[in-house]
């Protein structure tokens, strides 16, 4: 599916990973209290069977719930995608699902 987003193989060619870095960024990131992006670091990605886990991190100056997080990957290839991503912080966990109709969350730990 990130293959169709891109227009491309994913493979282990470095241009692949500027690809993905670079959607990444246009569809997913953490959101200060002025709903500005805060940068994300692309760590890499990891193949899996018909899977591919993205890694990134990002150093956040205020604690968690000063941030909302905004997901929409995959919208624009399909109507009906859901994304669910996992967060740990301070040892607890969470999980957000994002759709169409909810693409940002605000964090509350």
């Amino acid at each position: 599916d990130l293959a169709n987003a891109l227009k491309t193989k994913i493979n282990t060619n470095p241009r692949t990973d500027a690809l993905i870095s670079k959607y990444i960024e246009a569809h997913f990131g953490f959101l200060n209290a002025q709903n500005q992006k805060i940068v994300l670091n692309y760590i890499g990605k990891e193949i899996e069977n018909d899977a591919i886990w993205i890694y990134v991190e990002s150093p956040l100056p205020h604690p968690i719930n000063k941030y909302s997080l905004q997901n929409d990957i995959l919208f624009e290839v399909f109507d009906d995608q859901t994304n669910l991503v996992n967060l740990k912080y301070l040892a607890q966990k969470k999980s957000l699902l994002f759709k169409a109709s909810k693409t940002i969350h605000q964090l509350e730990f």
